[in-house]
C-alpha cells in the first residue's frame, strides 16, 4: 500500500482497485448504501496512518446518476453498478464515457456477483477500454462469491449426476436385496430368466452403482 500523499496516482489506483477486488457489500444493501460503504472503506484503509490531516486522501461520495459514486483525491472515480442486461449496455457505456471525461483513473465496482447478466458484463468490459474511455487507466472489480462453509463441504454436484447417483443406488439395492432374500445362486438363475431388457436394467444399475461409488472416494479423498 502506499503511502497517504505520496504524489503517485497510479499508485493510488492500484490501492484503490486492490481494496474493492478485496472488499463485498452486506447482502442486504442497496444503492447509496453501497456506495457510502464503499467510501467508509476506502478512507479508513488509505488514512489508516495518516500522521495528519495533510497526510490523507481526499475521500467522497458523489450524487447524481451521471457523476462517480465515490471519488479518492479527485482524480480516481469508482463507479458502482448493479445487475447488468443487454439493453443497458449502451447507457452504461455513456455514463463511464462521461466519467472518463472528468477523471483520470475508473474502477467500476459490479455490486453485484455475475449470474444471468454475464454476457453484459463481459460486453462492457470488451468495449470500455482505457483509450475508449479516455482514462490513463480503467479496470473492472466485483463482489466476491459466497463460498459455502459447511463442514466436508467441497461444492456442489450437478443436479443430473444427483439424480444417475440417486438411481444407480437404487437399482443396487434392489439387486442386492433381491439376491440376499432368494439365495445368491438361486439369483442369479432368477435374473438370468428375466427378459433382456430387465436384465440389462439391473446389471447397468449394479455397474453404475459401482462407478459412482468409486467417483465418491475419490472425491472425498
Amino acid at each position: 500500500m502506499t503511502d497517504p500523499g505520496d504524489g503517485d496516482p497510479e499508485s493510488k489506483f492500484r490501492d484503490v482497485t486492490a481494496l474493492l477486488d478485496d472488499w463485498s457489500p452486506d447482502p442486504d444493501d442497496r444503492g447509496i448504501e453501497v456506495s457510502r460503504g464503499v467510501r467508509e472503506m476506502l478512507d479508513g484503509e488509505l488514512n489508516g496512518g495518516a500522521s495528519s490531516r495533510w497526510d490523507r486522501d481526499i475521500v467522497e461520495r458523489r450524487r447524481g446518476a451521471l457523476a462517480a459514486d465515490v471519488t479518492v483525491n479527485g482524480e480516481i472515480a469508482v463507479a458502482i453498478l448493479g445487475t447488468a442486461r443487454m439493453a443497458a449496455v449502451s447507457s452504461i457505456r455513456s455514463r463511464l464515457a462521461l466519467l472518463g471525461d472528468r477523471y483520470n483513473y475508473l474502477v467500476v465496482y459490479w455490486r453485484d456477483t455475475a449470474d444471468d447478466d454475464g454476457d453484459a458484463r463481459r460486453v462492457i468490459e470488451r468495449r470500455a477500454t482505457a483509450r475508449s474511455l479516455g482514462v490513463d487507466e480503467v479496470s473492472f472489480v466485483s463482489a466476491g462469491t459466497p463460498v459455502p462453509d459447511g463442514p466436508g463441504d467441497s461444492g456442489s454436484f450437478p443436479t443430473a449426476g444427483i439424480a444417475a447417483g440417486a438411481l444407480a443406488t437404487a437399482g443396487a439395492l434392489g439387486l442386492a436385496l433381491f439376491l440376499s432374500a432368494t439365495g445368491v445362486a438361486r439369483g442369479v438363475d432368477v435374473v438370468r430368466g428375466f427378459p433382456p431388457l430387465a436384465r440389462a436394467f439391473l446389471l447397468g444399475s449394479g455397474f453404475l452403482f459401482l462407478f459412482a461409488l468409486g467417483i465418491a472416494v475419490l472425491l472425498v479423498r
